[in-house]
C-alpha cells in the first residue's frame, strides 16, 4: 500500500535517503530554509554548542532551532544513549541553554514512526519526502515541538559566530567538491586511455589476421 503525504501525494519509497539529502529538502523549505532565516548551519559541533548539531537554524528573531536528522530506525533508537540530554525534561540538553525548539526530520516512511522511538516529550517530528513524477521535496510536520523552558535569544555575537561557521561550511564545501571534481576526472582520463588501449589492441588484432 502506497504511503501519502499530507498533501496527498504518493511518496517516493525507492529513494535512498541520507543525511546530506534530508539537509538539502529542508533548506530549501519556505520555514526551514536558509531564505527564510537569518542562518542556517550544517555540522556544528564544539566551535559553538556543547554538543553536535546536525542543522542549526537562527530565525530572524534570532531564536535557535537544532534538527536531528536520521534515516535509519535503528539510530534514531540509539539517540536517547547521547551524552548531550541531561534527563531533565524543563532542561534538556546538558550543556546548552540557548536552543528554543528541538526537530527530528526524517524520510516521510520513517518519521511516522516516530512512537517506536520513545523521543522526548517536547521534541517535534518533520516527515521529509518526494512525491512520485515530482522534482521539488516536501515537508510536514508529523508531530509539533514545543517550546523549550530555558530558551533564550542569541546575543549579536553570537549571530555572528553562527554566521562565521557558515562561511567556514561553505567554504570546505567548495574545496571537497573541486578535490572530488579533480579525481573524477582524473577516473575519466584512465578510463578513456584503457578503452583506448584496449581499441589499438584490438585493432592491432584484426590486422594480425
Amino acid at each position: 500500500m502506497a504511503i501519502v503525504n499530507s498533501r496527498g501525494l504518493d511518496v517516493d519509497e525507492s529513494i535512498e535517503w541520507s543525511e546530506g539529502l534530508v539537509s538539502r529538502v529542508l533548506a530549501k523549505h519556505r520555514r526551514w530554509g536558509y531564505r527564510s532565516n537569518l542562518a542556517l548551519v550544517p555540522n556544528v559541533s564544539w566551535g559553538f554548542l556543547g554538543h553536535e548539531a546536525d542543522i542549526l537554524c537562527c530565525s530572524k528573531a534570532k531564536y535557535l532551532t537544532e534538527i536531528e536528522i536520521k534515516v535509519t530506525l535503528l539510530d534514531w533508537k540509539a539517540d536517547k544513549s547521547k551524552r548531550k540530554w541531561s534527563g531533565d525534561p524543563n532542561k534538556p540538553f546538558a550543556r546548552e541553554a540557548r536552543i528554543k525548539n528541538f526537530w527530528y526530520a526524517a524520510p516521510y516512511q520513517l518519521a511516522v514512526r516516530w512512537e517506536e522511538v520513545g523521543i522526548p516529550e517536547f521534541a517535534g517530528v518533520l516527515g521529509v519526502s518526494k512525491a512520485r513524477k515530482w522534482t521539488q521535496g516536501y515537508v510536514d510536520v508529523i508531530k509539533k515541538a514545543k517550546d523549550i523552558p530555558t530558551h533564550r535569544k542569541l546575543r549579536d555575537d553570537e549571530v555572528i559566530k553562527l554566521l562565521r561557521l557558515g562561511a567556514l561550511r561553505y567554504w570546505d564545501c567548495s574545496n571537497t567538491l573541486e578535490t572530488s571534481a579533480r579525481y573524477y576526472a582524473d577516473l575519466k582520463n584512465e578510463y578513456d586511455n584503457l578503452v583506448k588501449a584496449k581499441g589499438d589492441v584490438l585493432e592491432n588484432k584484426a590486422l594480425v589476421k
